[in-house]
């Protein structure tokens, strides 16, 4: 038996606990110990090399200029409430689709959208 203050190793320690939830049948428990073990074999460099060449998309001047006429059209209508929600939904559809969160932060701007509301919905 080991002593209560020594810690396992990382690897050892969720080798351990994917048992445990693998035997105790807690299924998201084992697909999250499987995922930290998976992601302790693949080096971390390989990782961030691959995150870095994401493709980003960014808007083409016609894009931008139908985006705008469609966001002031949308939150001119809204409270303030309403607007920190449709920000959030637009900042969540861009990056569904590749688009960086300054070139969806700057449309916002352009299209006359409050600050603080820009700044708000990120977080909302």
């Amino acid at each position: 038996m080991r002593e209560s203050k020594e810690r396992l190793p990382k690897r050892e320690y969720f080798e351990m606990r994917l048992a445990n939830a693998i035997e105790n049948g807690l299924t998201k428990k084992a697909e999250y110990y499987k995922s930290r073990l998976t992601s302790m074999k693949t080096p971390k460099a390989t990782n961030k090399v691959a995150k870095d060449t994401k493709p980003q998309k960014s808007f083409t001047e016609a894009e931008k200029s139908a985006l705008r006429d469609r966001v002031k059209a949308k939150f001119d209508t809204l409270d303030e409430r309403g607007k920190l929600i449709e920000a959030n939904k637009f900042y969540k559809a861009c990056e569904s689709k590749g688009i960086p969160m300054n070139n969806a932060m700057a449309l916002l701007s352009e299209a006359g959208i409050d600050a603080t509301i820009v700044m708000h919905a990120m977080t909302f």
